[in-house]
């Protein structure tokens, strides 16, 4: 996946792409990198409740990736207001259409939406409060490979890895290309998802539990393996 050279570092500053983006590049619904092709695995859908290090199993797969977790941090009065526009529109569904043209307590209520009306009143508490953050999540898993056979098995994988964990995935396709410049550093415009999740959940997300295998040694032999452990025990919805 990665390319490396040895660099000589001129004397007078320049950015890096200048040296180490020596690479032709080819669009497309499977893009090209050099010799490398591309394919991403998009993470949209989220489950019900979210516990630490759920995501850990993606650490175990027998593939190489390079898993990409972005979050767009909002501010408390942007956070609020579109926490509200949730709560205005489940609001809005308790009770019936023409229960609420006529003002009549007649019809039946939504015992669904009344939930989803105390949910967002107490996202918009927390929020006011200062304990989380709210923000746009976008997690992408990018795979590269010489071997469009061997690539494309490696995304079923991940893909299948992703939905028995209770998530929604989907091996990106017209958006690779997008997915993919979403995952670089200094690219905050493309590939931007929409889910609303707070602070504590991003923790739940991110890869703070996971095997980092080193590279191989000189000497051959490969070097140990280390883990990083999360010590939290609380979930959140």
């Amino acid at each position: 996946m990665f390319w490396n050279h040895p660099l000589q570092l001129p004397t007078n500053p320049m950015y890096l792409d200048a040296l180490i983006g020596g690479q032709e590049m080819w669009t497309g619904v499977v893009p090209k990198v050099g010799r490398q092709f591309i394919q991403t695995v998009a993470i949209e859908g989220f489950p019900l409740e979210s516990t630490p290090g759920i995501l850990t199993a993606l650490g175990e797969l027998p593939c190489e990736y390079r898993w990409s977790s972005r979050f767009i941090f909002m501010d408390t009065h942007e956070a609020v207001r579109h926490l509200d526009k949730f709560r205005k529109k489940w609001r809005q569904k308790i009770r019936g259409f023409f229960d609420q043209v006529f003002n009549t307590n007649t019809g039946s209520i939504d015992q669904d939406a009344i939930s989803m009306v105390a949910d967002a009143e107490a996202a918009i508490a927390e929020v006011n409060r200062g304990l989380v953050a709210q923000g746009y999540y976008t997690s992408v898993v990018v795979l590269m490979d010489e071997d469009r056979t061997r690539l494309e098995a490696s995304a079923r994988q991940v893909e299948k890895a992703i939905n028995r964990l209770g998530f929604a995935a989907r091996i990106e396709t017209i958006n690779t290309m997008d997915a993919y410049l979403g995952s670089l550093p200094g690219h905050g415009v493309e590939n931007v998802r929409r889910p609303l999740i707070n602070t504590m959940n991003l923790a739940d997300l991110l890869p703070t539990s996971t095997i980092w295998t080193c590279r191989r040694a000189r000497s051959g032999r490969a070097a140990t393996a280390h883990r990083a452990r999360c010590t939290r025990h609380w979930r959140r919805p």
